[in-house]
């Protein structure tokens, strides 16, 4: 709870992998990869809560978060290579998508 991850890197999740997060931060983080891994640069598999997702990118898909569950959350700022700027097969309930996006390899 209340924490704030910053400037880490993963295949998968840079920022947080299979967790639960309250109240949290997470900015800059990476994931990369191909096939199987490069998803969620912020977030994967994980659950946040009230969090705020921004600047973070993975190579392959969701640059915020990926296989996530997401109440309450920003997401700005995040960028993937491949689906999904903001997020990518995460379930979303009343959270602001702005300014994420897909670029070009």
């Amino acid at each position: 709870n209340n924490c704030t991850l910053t400037a880490n890197s993963a295949g998968r999740g840079g920022g947080a992998n299979s967790c639960t997060l309250n109240n949290c931060t997470l900015n800059v983080n990476s994931a990369s990869g191909s096939g199987f891994y490069g998803d969620g640069g912020g977030a994967f598999g994980s659950t946040l809560n009230t969090c705020s997702i921004t600047g973070n990118s993975a190579e392959q898909r969701g640059g915020g978060a990926s296989a996530a569950r997401l109440s309450n959350c920003t997401l700005t700022g995040n960028w993937t290579y491949g689906n999904g700027g903001g997020a990518n097969g995460s379930t979303i309930n009343n959270c602001v998508l702005y300014m994420n996006y897909i670029t070009g390899a």
